[in-house]
């Protein structure tokens, strides 16, 4: 199991939260974030990202370099 950082971004706020997964688990739910930010089109419409965690960073995550599409991605 390796350990993932999760943000779900939106215009005026943000949730984010560390998560354990297997590859196998860490396949799905990259399907489901980029399912999710395949359709999100419109400035406000919330775009899940998907980090590597590193512990040895005080960032948790480089805003830049998600391991999932986004939105942008795909257009």
């Amino acid at each position: 199991m390796k350990k993932y950082f999760i943000v779900n971004l939106g215009c005026d706020d943000h949730t984010e939260f560390t998560l354990e997964l297997t590859d196998e688990e860490l396949k799905t739910i990259l399907k489901f974030c980029n399912e999710n930010n395949k359709v999100a089109d419109y400035q406000c419409k919330p775009e899940i990202q998907v980090f590597e965690y590193d512990e040895k960073i005080n960032s948790y995550y480089d805003c830049d370099n998600p391991i999932n599409k986004q939105y942008r991605d795909f257009i």
